[in-house]
């Protein structure tokens, strides 16, 4: 969970930068049907799941709408199904903003915008929100790119991803339980190697970082084609997620690669 403090001069209360490379992203859902899976930067103030759709902040309990009513939970944030206006359009270039004003069981008043910059190097995507209201406010931000494999499926991809701890969560509601390191278990990519059948829907912690401080996650698919993500220091945590519980078209088609500002932890409002 991020405190985000009401603002002077309604300066930034948070922000993060993330990077893919290499031109490869999973096939968008074709408007206008409705999303059948999370992409976009829809995870604001928060992404991972709070059970009941409960939380407690600053002295005071809290309420939203369960999103996944089947296991009694609320999960990724706000901005999912708001409107969102460019505020800046050019050729290599596109900031995308939204105002989320207070509501039931969210009662801030938060801007968030997000730039899109096309670079030499990749889309580099940087996301920064704005506390507008009086007082201080939960904040957490996340969104899942998709990482593809190209024209094949996850099972003949090799990944990279060098995290020391995997987050446990339960069977039956995806709650967080506690925690484990990775060396010797099969969620083990520190080292590049084949997916295969494997199954994963976890957040990881304790991300390598590199000499610049970005931590990279790297998948290569059957054509020997390699694409990669990199974050920055605002966010301590990825999810991977190979995809299982998408739609038969869209199963194991791409890699949810998807950083994470705070920790899924199933208490704080960064959940909801």
């Amino acid at each position: 969970m991020e405190i985000s403090r009401p603002p002077s001069s309604r300066s930034a209360a948070g922000s993060g930068s993330t990077r893919w490379r290499a031109g490869r992203s999973s096939t968008p859902t074709a408007p206008p049907s409705c999303a059948t899976a999370p992409t976009g930067p829809r995870s604001s103030p928060g992404r991972t799941a709070s059970p009941g759709g409960r939380y407690h902040f600053d002295g005071t309990d809290y309420q939203v709408a369960l999103t996944e009513p089947g296991k009694g939970n609320a999960i990724h944030g706000f901005l999912r199904w708001r409107s969102w206006r460019a505020t800046r359009h050019e050729a290599d270039r596109v900031v995308m903003a939204t105002t989320l004003f207070p509501h039931t069981g969210y009662p801030f008043l938060l801007d968030v915008a997000v730039d899109y910059h096309l670079t030499g190097g990749g889309l580099v995507v940087t996301t920064t929100a704005t506390n507008g209201g009086d007082r201080a406010c939960p904040y957490g931000c996340g969104q899942p790119p998709y990482l593809s494999p190209g024209d094949g499926r996850l099972d003949d991809c090799d990944l990279e991803f060098a995290a020391e701890t995997r987050v446990t969560t339960d069977e039956s509601r995806q709650l967080p339980a506690g925690t484990e390191g990775v060396a010797g278990t099969a969620f083990d990519f520190r080292t590049r190697r084949r997916i295969g059948a494997q199954r994963i829907d976890f957040a990881f912690r304790d991300l390598a970082r590199d000499a610049e401080g970005l931590a990279w996650a790297r998948l290569w698919g059957a054509d020997g084609g390699c694409a990669e993500l990199w974050v920055d220091g605002s966010y301590p945590y990825i999810e991977i997620y190979t995809g299982d519980t998408l739609t038969p078209e869209r199963r194991r088609r791409g890699l949810g690669t998807e950083p994470m500002s705070c920790p899924p932890t199933h208490s704080s409002p960064a959940n909801t």
